[in-house]
């Protein structure tokens, strides 16, 4: 069964992947089971190609929807309930896009809306945001090209590589959290 479906890979054209990667994480699809497919498919130098074209397409049109389309709506709801999109400071949003970016678990569609919303400056946006991704994408990558290939060591590297990865944004984001301009952020976000 496997080996069918793999066959299958084959034969799909990259502008499908390039397309799976742009549309699909605009919604609540997770992205890395199409990182490890692309892995699989095209191989470590060609799949990151892809996936950083792709990521590129995916932060305009997440920025565009959440910033221009999404956020009137958003607004109007909440000022029925007496409240409003928080504002982070033009001094801040490094951090807190830094911050959103790194955190684990979130879903990139939920990380693109939130900071579109928030309307944090495109340059970080797009800076910050594009090199984490393609940080985790590399991981994903070659765990797909490794388990394709059969290559256990790889497979094994790109594994530890995720673990390092997941338990240093963990410790940094602790640590910062505990610092006193952590406090001050996180007070700020719970306004």
């Amino acid at each position: 069964m496997l080996e069918i479906l793999l066959q299958q890979f084959e034969t799909i054209h990259p502008v499908f992947f390039i397309l799976g990667l742009v549309l699909l994480p605009l919604g609540p699809v997770p992205v890395s089971p199409i990182w490890l497919l692309a892995g699989m498919r095209f191989g470590p130098v060609v799949a990151m190609a892809i996936s950083a074209f792709s990521l590129f397409l995916n932060f305009g049109l997440a920025y565009l929807l959440s910033a221009k389309l999404i956020r009137g709506p958003i607004e109007r709801i909440l000022l029925r309930y007496k409240f409003t999109i928080p504002q982070v400071p033009e001094e801040d949003q490094a951090k807190f896009t830094f911050l959103i970016r790194l955190v684990p678990g979130n879903p990139l569609c939920v990380q693109n809306y939130l900071l579109g919303i928030i309307r944090v400056k495109p340059v970080l946006y797009f800076g910050i945001g594009i090199p984490i991704q393609l940080l985790y994408a590399l991981t994903f990558i070659q765990f797909g090209g490794a388990l394709f290939e059969g290559q256990v060591g790889r497979l094994i590297m790109a594994g530890l590589f995720l673990i390092v990865i997941i338990l240093g944004v963990k410790l940094g984001a602790k640590y910062y959290l505990a610092s006193k301009e952590g406090r001050r952020i996180s007070e700020m976000s719970k306004r």
